[in-house]
C-alpha cells in the first residue's frame, strides 16, 4: 500500500492532531501510516521505517505560501514537507488552504513506490463508467 492511500484510509478511523504523531488517540499525517504498539507517542514502526523514501527524497516545498521562510527557496525531505503542509495548511488552515485529499494527491505524485498490478487494475475498473447501457472510459 502506498503512503497516500494508507494515510487517507487511516484518517477515517483516527481524529487528526497537529504537531504530534500520536496524541490521546489522534494522529498527524505521518502518524496515520505508522504501525504497531504506541508507547509515549512513538510507534513500533514509524513512517520513515515503513516508507524510507520520505526521509531520503528532498523536494521544494509545493505549498507556495509566502510566510514560510523556506517555501520556494529550499528543498526539504518529503517527511518535513508533509508535516509542514499538514500542520499549517490542513489543520491550521493557513493560506493557501490544503485538504487532506490534496496533500495525499501531492504525496502520491512524488511517491517513487511502484504501483502494484492489483491497484492499477482497480483504478482501471473505477475509471469505467456505464452510459446508456454501454461501457465508456472516463
Amino acid at each position: 500500500m502506498r503512503f497516500a492511500e494508507k494515510m487517507l484510509l487511516n484518517a477515517k478511523f483516527y481524529p487528526l492532531v497537529r504537531r504530534a504523531r500520536h496524541w490521546d488517540g489522534a494522529r498527524c499525517a505521518l502518524g496515520l501510516v505508522e504501525e504497531g504498539h504506541i508507547c509515549y507517542g512513538i510507534a513500533d514502526l514509524v513512517a520513515e521505517q515503513l516508507f524510507p523514501w520520505i526521509s531520503e527524497v528532498s523536494l521544494p516545498y509545493p505549498c507556495g505560501c509566502s510566510w514560510h521562510p523556506l517555501c520556494g527557496r529550499e528543498r526539504a525531505p518529503v517527511n518535513a514537507i508533509i508535516a509542514q503542509i499538514f500542520n499549517e495548511h490542513v489543520i491550521d488552515r493557513r493560506e493557501p488552504v490544503w485538504t487532506l485529499e490534496r496533500l495525499a494527491d501531492w504525496i502520491d505524485s512524488v511517491d517513487p513506490t511502484p504501483r502494484t498490478p492489483e491497484v492499477e487494475a482497480v483504478e482501471a475498473v473505477e475509471s469505467i463508467a456505464i452510459c446508456d447501457g454501454k461501457m465508456v472510459c472516463s
